[in-house]
């Protein structure tokens, strides 16, 4: 019994420390639409608790063109020092800006970018990317 639960913490310590940062761009998919993005470029990181970043993306409608464009956004961050691991959450869409789309363009984007990444998503980075974004 004792080896069993030795064997079941290791596990469970080590599905941790994978699940943490896995790198970027990431990728989502939804109802044939795909989104990449990128890692946030920190603007400002209050207390180390509120996050305000910036997020290059590639989004490509369902039978649409990929379009490059740039998320601004808040969040909460809980920063675990034990693990070196940040997790972003109660995400929110301050804005988008997509340059090489018309007004009418950029609005349904935007609309479809808030469903790939919606107040209640969260996203784990490392503690070290987003202090080397303080620089």
């Amino acid at each position: 019994m004792r080896t069993l639960i030795v064997v079941l913490l290791i596990v469970s310590l080590t599905g941790t420390s994978v699940a943490q940062d896995i790198g970027w761009p990431r990728e989502k998919s939804n109802a044939g639409s795909k989104l990449i993005y990128y890692q946030p470029q920190l603007d400002d990181w209050k207390e180390f608790r509120q996050l305000e970043a910036r997020m290059a993306v590639s989004l490509t409608p369902a039978g649409g063109q990929q379009t490059v464009g740039v998320l601004y956004l808040r969040a909460r961050t809980d920063a675990n020092l034990e693990t070196r691991n940040v997790v972003i959450s109660r995400l929110e869409i301050t804005g988008t800006r997509f340059p090489s789309l018309d007004e009418a363009g950029a609005a349904k984007m935007d609309q479809l970018v808030r469903t790939f990444l919606p107040p209640t998503s969260t996203m784990s980075i490392s503690l070290d990317r987003l202090l080397a974004g303080l620089g």
